[in-house]
């Protein structure tokens, strides 16, 4: 039981980050040549926009602000 979870969760997360970073792959690439792919697909602000989509990735904004407030 405990693998079924683990291979779901494996099979989810992987998704969940495939769909993300196919949002715009230009804007993903250019982010990834200023830092790191983790640091681009993280959200340090919970705001729910990762990183390379956030125009404020320093401060908490709704999405139709791009994550500015």
């Amino acid at each position: 039981m405990d693998i079924r979870k683990m291979v779901f969760f494996l099979v989810f997360t992987g998704t969940y980050f495939q769909a993300q970073h196919s949002e715009d792959q230009e804007a993903l690439k250019k982010c990834s040549k200023e830092f790191n792919k983790k640091t681009c697909l993280s959200d340090e602000d919970h705001d729910n926009i990762l990183f390379y989509l956030d125009q404020c990735p320093n401060e908490i904004g709704p999405i139709e602000n791009h994550g500015c407030p």
